[in-house]
């Protein structure tokens, strides 16, 4: 999101984690394309990923989409 920054989705540990200003979210699966924030600031929100073609296209989180570059 242009006016919130970059997010990234990283492999830590074989799980994902999702990075994002000064917060780093572990995500647990939840359901389909859709995660869990597993601890810190955002815990127990919902992640959903948006998915086309097999590929994550967009990531949501606190409300925020964040586009694939």
């Amino acid at each position: 999101h242009p006016a919130y920054g970059t997010a990234t989705v990283t492999v830590v540990d074989g799980k994902l984690v999702m990075a994002w200003s000064a917060f780093d979210v572990p995500l647990d699966h939840f359901e389909g394309d859709t995660f869990r924030a597993a601890g810190g600031h955002f815990v127990d929100q919902s992640v959903p990923f948006a998915v086309a073609g097999g590929k994550a296209v967009s990531v949501r989180l606190a409300g925020q989409e964040f586009q694939k570059k």
